[in-house]
């Protein structure tokens, strides 16, 4: 609202519709420890995407069930997820790994 964030923020692919009816919106943030999109991580671990395979996102006068299918790392530069679904409606959540060398990819079904 208003002021800036040396953190960056979670955005939404230019080329997609902001009521995520695409067949495959997709969010990017930062990965800074502990806040933005720094837990994607986590679900590279299999034991923790079995755990945490349902959430939801909210945004501004809506709420999205998400069933978390698949996580990966990618080279960076590596854009190939940009065309990929997940059956159905695909939501892919993009930031980079810890230390920056790679991306990290998370693909989920929007329920």
């Amino acid at each position: 609202e208003g002021f800036e964030d040396p953190r960056g923020c979670i955005f939404l692919y230019a080329a997609c519709k902001p009521d995520f009816s695409d067949a495959n919106s997709i969010l990017y943030g930062n990965n800074f420890e502990g806040v933005k999109f720094s837990d994607l991580v986590k679900f590279l671990d299999p034991a923790f995407l079995g755990s945490h395979a349902v959430a939801e996102i909210y945004s501004p006068g809506r709420t999205l069930s998400i069933e978390i299918k698949n996580a990966e790392t990618l080279a960076l530069g590596d854009d190939s997820f940009a065309g990929q679904s997940a059956g159905g409606r695909t939501l892919t959540m993009a930031t980079l790994t810890n230390d920056g060398a790679q991306r990290v990819v998370v693909t989920c079904v929007i329920k």
